[in-house]
């Protein structure tokens, strides 16, 4: 290609008095040089067409404005383990074809070493995409509420939160150490929608106190299954005790969907609106609701335990003659202090043992003893063996009496402040009466 320049001024007036314009060639360009730069070109621009279009380039000021995140919120069932509720997060952006509910209660009981791991408190849980189309029939078959609460997110807000469940969502991002009160499947949404609001949901619930305490919730939770509030009463220790915030409240799924309704974030234009956008029920079920507050049953706790030290004192008043009833006196208090003493070995051991913290400092050790273990040998020794039996199982049963008597009394001092009242109304009076009764029934034999 042949390109030209144009003359200059003087030369330009000599040669328009000659009456013709004249272009001087400069240099030539080849044909294959332009070809090539016009073909750069148009790669250039379809490569930057292309990153728009899949959202690898320059973000679109309105990309979030199509994507819908909600909190779904999953009420109590009738079972013992549906009391808690449960929740996920519903992500729905039709541009990129996403319609997930993300949820971070899985769990396997197939997974390599789970009863090691359950038992050091390292259970391994993981998110995982669910579709909603198959999930919300799913809760209605089981009678279980189904809640959901839009969230106003800003656009970009909501692409964050989108990305980050994708990135979760990749197996190795996928597991975590669940916690029953501090890491689990509300606490993990509670802290992925702090994060794309800048920690706005925690900086106004974090300082603010609930006056109630883990054990609270779990108490009232879990009463429509006698044997199970029992035992969580027994095993979660005085860490539990402590008054919670707002912000730790929110281990419950409900009461996260409750408390978000409280929240208030900037929106696109910077003024402050409320977390929840909108929000409506896609199906209540009919299933009995928690009770706001833990029952009041010290009463029956107590009327149980004085029922076994009665039954302790009928055994050995006819066991003085009555073979029968002596056999059924050395197993009805052979039964207990295996009972108590296993009791108390585990709760030594999910202390010391352990990484359950929810477990340490248990106060409930004065009381469930692993001291009380050898008298479910001793005292059938005692009984029915040689002589040499009956000071032994004297004194071990009157160090687990001494040592409940010593867990009685130290209530008094606010350090001993674990909420178990239940447990000592229950195994007080069979420990000491089984002591007295004991005492009685080898006074015969004992050589002290």
């Amino acid at each position: 290609m042949l390109l030209y320049r144009m003359p200059g001024r003087r030369k330009r007036n000599q040669l328009l008095g000659e009456g013709a314009l004249k272009l001087h060639p400069v240099f030539y360009l080849p044909k294959q040089a332009l070809l090539y730069l016009i073909a750069v070109s148009v790669c250039v621009g379809l490569l930057v067409t292309v990153n728009d279009v899949n959202g690898q380039g320059l973000t679109q000021p309105d990309e979030g404005s199509s994507i819908t995140i909600s909190l779904v919120t999953f009420g109590p069932g009738e079972e013992a383990w549906q009391r808690f509720g449960h929740n996920a997060i519903w992500v729905r952006d039709p541009v990129h074809g996403i319609n997930t509910l993300y949820n971070y209660g899985r769990f396997s009981f197939e997974e390599e070493n789970f009863i090691f791991r359950f038992i050091q408190g390292h259970m391994r849980y993981w998110v995982e995409a669910q579709n909603p189309a198959l999930t919300f029939p799913f809760y209605q078959f089981m009678n279980r509420s189904i809640y959901v609460q839009e969230l106003a997110l800003t656009f970009n807000q909501r692409i964050a939160l989108r990305d980050f469940l994708e990135w979760n969502l990749k197996p190795e991002n996928a597991f975590y150490d669940y916690d029953y009160y501090t890491d689990n499947c509300s606490t993990r949404l509670r802290d992925a929608i702090d994060g794309v609001v800048n920690g706005e949901l925690k900086r106004q619930t974090h300082t603010t106190s609930t006056g109630a305490t883990f054990r609270f919730h779990t108490r009232r939770l879990t009463t429509n299954s006698p044997w199970l509030y029992t035992s969580l009463l027994l095993v979660l220790g005085n860490p539990v005790d402590r008054l919670i915030t707002v912000w730790e409240d929110m281990f419950i799924p409900m009461t996260l969907r409750d408390h978000i309704r409280t929240v208030m974030i900037p929106d696109e234009a910077g003024e402050l609106v409320p977390l929840v956008a909108r929000e409506h029920i896609v199906f209540e079920g009919t299933a009995t609701l928690p009770d706001d507050k833990p029952p009041l049953w010290v009463i029956w706790y107590l009327l149980c335990g004085m029922a076994v030290a009665m039954l302790f004192f009928i055994l050995e008043i006819l066991a003085r003659g009555s073979r029968f009833a002596r056999f059924a006196f050395v197993g009805a208090t052979g039964l207990w202090t295996f009972v108590i003493g296993l009791g108390g070995t585990i709760l030594a051991g999910l202390w010391l043992l352990t990484d359950h913290f929810d477990s340490a400092y248990n106060e409930n050790l004065f009381f469930v003893t692993p001291l009380a273990l050898p008298l479910a040998i001793l005292i059938p020794l005692a009984v029915y063996g040689p002589d040499g039996a009956v000071r032994p199982a004297l004194i071990v049963c009157r160090l687990v009496a001494g040592l409940t008597l010593i867990g009685f009394g130290v209530q008094v001092l606010p350090i001993f402040d674990q909420v178990n009242a239940e447990i000592i109304a229950l195994v007080l009076p069979p420990n000491i009466v089984l002591w007295v009764v004991l005492m009685r029934q080898l006074s015969a034999r004992r050589k002290v």
